[in-house]
């Protein structure tokens, strides 16, 4: 009689190990999936903000003025370097909010 209940043993146990390793691979595959997309998001959305602080910063180079201009009290210029200071100040701000609002859905 114990002959025959050790293959049904051993295919309980069997059953039940796969059944395990299945559900923690499907959990497993679910937070690298979710962690791949948040990795995603945060590259692009850092990828952005530099790219826009590369255009601020060259719009102000472009905008600079002459060496005849530098002894002035206010530069010809001080328009668009106090507005880059405040879209900068601003895209810092949402690009804040965005990495802020990313690690909420990852937790």
């Amino acid at each position: 009689m114990a002959v025959l209940a050790i293959p049904f043993l051993a295919s309980a146990v069997g059953t039940a190990l796969a059944a395990l390793i299945g559900f923690f691979g499907k959990w497993m595959t679910k937070k690298f999936a979710v962690l791949a997309a948040v990795l995603t998001a945060t590259v692009a959305f850092t990828g952005a903000f530099l790219a826009a602080i590369e255009g601020l910063i060259a719009g102000i180079n472009y905008a600079m003025p002459t060496l005849g201009n530098w002894f002035t009290f206010l530069p010809s210029n001080l328009s668009a370097c106090v507005g880059t200071i405040l879209a900068a100040e601003v895209m810092r701000w949402v690009y804040d909010w965005n990495v802020r609002i990313i690690q909420w859905k990852l937790f």
